[in-house]
C-alpha cells in the first residue's frame, strides 16, 4: 500500500500536487507515477464535488470513495476542505490510499510522514489533516463507516461513495441513497409476499 496526500492549490497554479514516501519535494499528480489517473473511472473526484461542498456547509465535512480498478488494484480516498485559495476559493485536501491486489484498505488512513518545510502552508495543511482525522472518528463519519463496510459486503461493485453527489454525470455504484432504495426496494417486496400470503389464506 502507498498513502499519499493532495495537496490545496492554495495558489491557483492550477495543477494538484502529490506528497508520499519517498519523495523528496512534492509532484504535479498529472506527472506522479503512482496515480493510475488513466483507470480512475469518470465517477471519482480527486477532491470534493462542488454540489456537496454547497450541500454541506460544515468546516469539517470528509467525502469518501473507494474504486476497484481493473488492473487488479484499488483507491480509497479521504477529501476534506483544505481552506481557501489566494481569492477565497475553497480548496481540498485529499488522502490516498494505493492498494495493490489483495491489499486491506485502512480506516482510519494512515497519514503520509511529516510534510517538509518548502511546502507552503504546511502548518495549515498538517491542522487540516488533524480535522479530518478527529472527522473520522466521529458520529459525523457514519456514511464513510457505511461505505467501508459496503466495500466488503460488495466484492462485485466497482465503485462506492460516501455521499450521493447529483452534479456527476457517471454516478457511484453504492451511495447511502442506493443503501436506502435498496433498503426500501426490499420492504415493498417484503410487505407484496405477506399481502399474497393473507390472500391465498383466505
Amino acid at each position: 500500500m502507498k498513502c499519499l496526500l493532495l495537496l490545496p492549490d492554495f495558489y491557483q497554479s492550477g495543477e494538484i500536487n502529490a506528497w508520499g514516501n519517498g519523495m523528496s519535494l512534492p509532484v504535479p499528480v498529472s506527472v506522479c507515477k503512482d496515480i493510475p489517473l488513466r483507470e480512475l473511472p469518470d465517477c471519482f473526484v480527486l477532491g470534493v464535488p462542488e454540489s456537496l461542498l454547497r450541500a454541506n456547509v460544515e468546516q469539517d465535512f470528509v467525502y469518501a470513495q473507494y474504486v476497484r480498478l481493473s488492473s487488479k488494484r484499488s483507491v480509497l480516498s479521504f477529501s476534506i476542505r483544505g481552506g481557501g485559495d489566494k481569492s477565497g476559493r475553497t480548496v481540498v485536501l485529499t488522502i490516498l490510499q494505493l492498494l495493490d491486489e489483495g491489499e486491506s484498505l485502512i480506516f482510519p488512513p494512515e497519514v503520509p510522514p511529516s510534510l517538509p518545510d518548502s511546502i507552503g502552508e504546511k502548518n495549515a495543511i498538517e491542522g487540516r489533516i488533524e480535522a479530518m482525522m478527529r472527522s473520522l472518528q466521529s458520529d459525523s463519519s457514519s456514511n464513510i463507516k457505511d461505505m467501508i463496510l459496503a466495500v466488503a459486503k460488495h466484492p462485485k461493485l466497482r465503485s462506492f461513495a460516501s455521499e450521493y453527489a447529483d452534479s456527476l454525470a457517471q454516478r457511484p455504484q453504492w451511495t447511502p441513497s442506493k443503501k436506502k432504495e435498496y433498503s426500501f426496494m426490499i420492504g415493498i417486496l417484503v410487505a407484496f409476499i405477506l399481502l399474497a400470503i393473507l390472500i391465498i389464506a383466505f
